[in-house]
């Protein structure tokens, strides 16, 4: 374990360092990754039955059509129902699924990573709400879970943790769980507890 240099934001995380590149910050390495991803948006093709990540939510494709410009339209809606959502139904130009902020779902093995840092070394700093509220809408698992580890990290040390940093820690969980669920072909609920778990280390 590397500790992180103080002044940052979320630097109660881990900290890896890239093969040929220097020792950098999760959230530097998202942005690897994010290019990555972009690259996969690219040459990946997608079917019906494809599943994407949007909000930390997975939708599942159910119908591609072709509208007069030659452009395939993809037709997609909450994988996971629920009364909140059981009318959803969205649908977005496959050309536009990165300008969406909509990606695919990450590997077993970087879903390991994932939460395996929430174990992570908790370096002391203290999360900022509205600032990490920002960052949740980045559609990024791995800024999720740091972010989480944070707060989690704070309320271990707080007799009282204020609402709106549980609210924001509920949100990184929520922000993470349907995708965790997803890869490792798990319940909500057992998906939930890994993560718990995994802080609990």
């Amino acid at each position: 374990m590397v500790d992180p240099p103080a002044g940052g934001l979320l630097s109660c995380g881990f900290w890896v360092r890239i093969p040929g590149d220097s020792l950098v910050s999760p959230f530097q390495t998202t942005q690897t990754c994010a290019r990555i991803t972009c690259l996969m948006a690219k040459t990946r093709k997608v079917n019906v039955g494809s599943k994407f990540i949007e909000m930390g939510r997975v939708y599942r494709v159910f119908k591609i059509e072709q509208n007069k410009a030659g452009e395939r339209i993809l037709h997609y809606r909450p994988y996971y129902k629920a009364l909140s959502n059981s009318t959803t139904i969205c649908s977005i130009p496959e050309k536009n699924l990165e300008r969406g902020n909509i990606r695919f779902p990450v590997s077993r093995t970087e879903l390991k990573g994932v939460i395996e840092s929430l174990s992570a070394t908790d370096g002391g700093m203290e999360a900022d709400v509205v600032e990490s509220k920002s960052v949740l809408k980045e559609n990024d698992i791995y800024k999720s879970a740091e972010i989480l580890k944070c707060f989690w990290c704070e309320r271990q040390k707080e007799e009282e943790m204020k609402k709106s940093k549980r609210d924001v820690m509920e949100l990184a969980i929520e922000r993470i769980v349907e995708e965790v669920a997803l890869v490792h072909k798990v319940s909500l609920e057992k998906a939930r507890a890994d993560i718990l778990s995994a802080l609990e280390r």
